[in-house]
């Protein structure tokens, strides 16, 4: 928990004094990238460390050693990830739903497989082949506990992010050990 407030404090530190800063300076836009990398980055560790508690039953400072050397794949399939469920997402809802479970596990694969992009997502797709619905109430599941989580003044996710990154680890090793992968 207190590895999430790390990032979280220099990303809230950034919010509040961008408000000051005006919108388009060179302060401004140079402070919005290194926010957009720090989120990218606290994300990539959020997942490694999880993987490596699962693995390993504790933290360690070991969970973060292949992670930077993965953000480049990292970043280029999270992010066909979030342009394919946004663009599910403007048809009609139902398609982004289905996008977004059968990739899920695709920036798992980068990070604990160092897969590249294509190559996560086509094993992500095959992991979800036989569990898409369940997964699927799995994942509403993860979303009302953070929603649940937010509702405390949002510092109830500070419990319930780490908590559901830990479920869907769980999940995701599960898929990958009855695949044989």
């Amino acid at each position: 928990m207190s590895f999430f407030a790390i990032f979280l404090f220099p990303m809230l530190l950034l919010e509040v004094y961008s408000k000051n800063w005006n919108e388009g300076s060179l302060l401004y836009n140079v402070a919005m990238l290194f926010g957009s990398l720090l989120r990218i980055v606290s994300a990539m560790a959020l997942l490694s460390l999880c993987l490596h508690i699962f693995d390993n039953g504790r933290a360690s400072i070991d969970a973060f050693k292949h992670m930077l050397r993965r953000f480049v794949p990292y970043f280029i399939v999270t992010t066909l990830y979030g342009m394919m469920l946004g663009f599910g997402l403007m048809l009609f809802v139902v398609p982004g739903l289905y996008l977004g479970v059968i990739f899920q596990f695709a920036p798992f694969l980068v990070l604990d497989k160092g897969m590249g992009p294509i190559q996560a997502l086509k094993e992500s797709l095959s992991l979800t082949k036989q569990v898409r619905w369940e997964l699927f109430f799995f994942d509403v599941l993860v979303v009302l506990a953070n929603l649940g989580g937010s509702l405390l003044f949002g510092v109830g996710v500070l419990i319930t992010v780490p908590v559901t990154f830990l479920a869907i680890t769980y999940v995701y090793r599960g898929l990958l050990n009855s695949s044989g992968a």
